[in-house]
């Protein structure tokens, strides 16, 4: 469906040779994506069933799995430093560093008002 669409636009496109038409159509297309699912409204209004799981691992990334895997990362990139891989150990630092953090970021993220 997708590869047939694409090839219409595309057929479009070079009988046209207008962006303005491709824009349209896209927009056209959009708009009926858009009445035809009007629950698209309600996303992200809920989340109640994976509340648990998001706790679980919120708490292991905040106690010791958390310091335990930061541990590893920055192990792991003072293996990389040796090796001479200096790019893979800084990005390795920065994941050690912020596996603890990871949690609070969301938190603040997704609950925001607006």
């Amino acid at each position: 469906m997708v590869k047939a669409l694409y090839y219409w636009l595309m057929g479009q496109v070079r009988s046209q040779t207008s962006a303005a038409a491709v824009a349209f159509t896209l927009a056209l297309l959009l708009t009926g994506l858009l009445a035809l699912s009007p629950d698209l409204a309600f996303a992200g209004t809920g989340g109640s069933e994976v509340a648990n799981w998001y706790n679980d691992i919120a708490a292991a990334l905040q106690g010791f799995w958390g310091k335990l895997i930061a541990m590893a990362f920055i192990g792991f990139s003072l293996l990389a430093f040796k090796e001479g891989a200096i790019i893979p150990a800084i990005f390795l630092i920065f994941v050690g560093l912020g596996v603890g953090i990871i949690p609070d970021i969301v938190d603040a993220r997704f609950t925001l008002t607006f």
